[in-house]
């Protein structure tokens, strides 16, 4: 990014932020904006000056006729391959204004200047824009490359039912409709194989062989390795994570998934099979559900943008989609989107 970026007669100048020097200016901007406050100082740890892929290109605007600063925005930096060669993408997050600041030109002279990181310190941008925020992106020359789907498959229907039901007419359906459930998972559950599933708090260190064997596609796709999930997850501060790994017959790990569990829920925020970026097995859904039964969970969600053969095999499992989000890239001043690009994003790939 360069020295400094200015609106013209905009009043505004954008300049790049000095990570350890401007940490408190920054958090100030994130006060009273951006999620909880008590978080904010152990994620900008975490996330902005411990980050496994390097610093995040970081932008502060100042506002010239007072020189204070009122705005912020990040780039956090992402490990990817792209047509077979190894390069980092930046995810957009933490764009926060001050109220009295807060319009349409500080966001946007926020996003143009992030964008000056392409295609020098960063192959790519992309982001999970809320609604509103749409058409800052559209303006600033992101495009829609997919949308990010959100899919549940329901375990136990009673606390369903409850919503819509009396106490005693849910708890008298419930046990036959998770009968009927069971039986018809068990019909067409594809054949079990030799898949054996276990449960750890910690990465397992054959991940990285998986995901050297898995083929990655054209991509971007962002590297799911032992250094990331042990930074994006163990080291994530005030959530708790456990890893599903599924194994092969010979003891070789074929699959894992990465989860939190949220209310008697099982949500996945992660996973990679030896299928890769375009297949999944479909008895290893059916292993994941069966675990996650068995640890008494209500439901199974998972998001995920990608590859329509992978929604099938979790629609054909029972899962239904709840809700999608645009995912929104960027490549440069010359190319919106390369039709080529084949993404693979889920959950893991936001900034919480």
């Amino acid at each position: 990014m360069s020295a400094a970026s200015t609106g013209k007669s905009s009043g505004y100048r954008c300049e790049p932020a000095n990570l350890v020097r401007d940490r408190e200016d920054i958090l100030s901007i994130w006060r009273g904006t951006l999620g909880n406050v008590a978080s904010q100082a152990a994620k900008y740890d975490w996330f902005y000056i411990g980050s496994e892929a390097g610093s995040p290109v970081v932008s502060l605007l100042r506002h010239v006729a007072t020189g204070r600063r009122v705005g912020v925005a990040a780039a956090g930096p992402r490990r990817a391959t792209w047509n077979g060669r190894g390069v980092r993408v930046g995810v957009l997050v933490d764009l926060a204004v001050v109220p009295e600041h807060r319009s349409l030109f500080p966001a946007l002279l926020l996003q143009r200047s992030l964008q000056q990181a392409v295609p020098g310190d960063l192959a790519a941008l992309y982001g999970f824009p809320n609604p509103r925020a749409v058409p800052v992106f559209t303006r600033v020359g992101y495009s829609r490359a997919l949308d990010v789907q959100r899919f549940v498959r329901v375990l136990r229907s009673g606390e369903y039912l409850r919503r819509h039901l009396p106490g005693w007419a849910a708890a008298l359906l419930a046990r036959p409709l998770d009968l009927m459930m069971t039986v018809w998972d068990a019909v067409r559950s594809p054949k079990r194989g030799t898949f054996k599933a276990l449960w750890s708090t910690e990465v397992d260190p054959r991940v990285d062989d998986l995901w050297e064997v898995a083929p990655h596609g054209r991509g971007p796709i962002l590297v799911r390795d032992t250094s990331f999930l042990r930074w994006r997850f163990d080291r994530m501060p005030g959530k708790a994570f456990r890893y599903l790994n599924v194994e092969a017959g010979e003891g070789r790990l074929t699959a894992w998934f990465a989860c939190e569990d949220d209310g008697g829920s099982l949500v996945v925020r992660d996973f990679w099979t030896g299928g890769g970026y375009d297949a999944i097995d479909p008895a290893i859904v059916m292993l994941l559900l069966r675990e996650a039964s068995r640890a008494g969970c209500s439901a199974v969600s998972v998001e995920f943008g990608g590859s329509a053969n992978i929604i099938r095999v979790f629609e054909a499992a029972g899962f239904s989609e709840r809700s999608l989000r645009p995912f929104f890239s960027y490549f440069g001043p010359e190319s919106t989107s390369p039709r080529d690009a084949a993404w693979y994003v889920t959950s893991a790939d936001e900034d919480e």
